[in-house]
C-alpha cells in the first residue's frame, strides 16, 4: 500500500503545477469572464492583450475587445443607442476600436493602463510575479452601430485575423482542422 500511497501523492503535486492550464477547462472561480481575455487598442492604435487572469483586471468585470470598422463609410459615433443620437465624431473604415458588444451596439470604451509603484516596489522584495500595472476601463459614453440594413459594420479583429490565417493557407491539407 505504500507505493499506492506514493502514486498518489506524486498525482496531486502534479495536478497543482498544471492548475493554470486546466483552469480553461474548469468553471471554477469568476467563471467564463475570468477566462476570457481582455483585448483593447491603446492610444498608438497598437492592439494589446492581457489574460483574463491576469492581476491586472482585479476588480474589472468587463472583457472588450477590438473591433475594426468595416464599413464602406464612416460610422458616426452615437451618444445613446438610437440611431439618431449623433455625436458628431465619427469611426472611419479600418479603424480599431475598443468596444464590448451589447445587443446590436458595441459600446466603445477607453481602457486605461497604469503602473502600480507601490506593487512593483513590493514586488521587487518578495520576488513574486503579480502584475504592477492596473487596468482600468470607462465608457466613452459613446456607442457604434454593429449593423445597418444587414449589413456587419464592425467585425471581431480577432476573428478577421482568424480568417486571414485561414484564407492564406487554404491550400495545404493541414486546415482541415476546424477551429470552431
Amino acid at each position: 500500500s505504500l507505493m499506492s500511497r506514493r502514486s498518489q501523492s506524486s498525482k496531486g503535486s502534479n495536478i497543482s503545477s498544471k492548475r493554470s492550464n486546466v483552469s480553461k477547462g474548469s468553471s471554477s472561480d469568476g467563471g467564463i469572464v475570468r477566462r476570457q481575455s481582455f483585448r483593447w487598442v491603446d492610444s498608438e492604435g497598437i492592439s494589446r492583450r492581457i489574460e483574463g487572469d491576469s492581476d491586472a483586471l482585479d476588480g474589472v468585470n468587463l472583457r472588450p475587445e477590438v473591433w475594426i470598422c468595416v464599413a464602406p463609410d464612416d460610422v458616426p459615433y452615437r451618444t445613446t443607442t438610437m440611431l439618431d443620437a449623433v455625436s458628431g465624431q465619427v469611426c472611419r473604415a479600418g479603424e480599431k476600436v475598443t468596444a464590448v458588444k451589447e445587443d446590436d451596439w458595441l459600446k466603445v470604451l477607453e481602457v486605461k493602463e497604469s503602473f502600480d509603484v507601490m506593487n512593483a516596489a513590493e514586488m521587487i522584495g518578495r520576488r513574486s510575479l503579480k502584475s504592477s500595472s492596473k487596468v482600468s476601463v470607462n465608457h466613452t459614453g459613446y456607442f457604434l452601430p454593429f449593423q445597418k440594413s444587414g449589413q456587419r459594420l464592425f467585425k471581431n479583429e480577432k476573428v478577421m485575423v482568424l480568417e486571414a490565417s485561414q484564407t492564406n493557407g487554404g491550400s495545404s491539407d493541414k486546415g482541415s482542422c476546424s477551429l470552431m
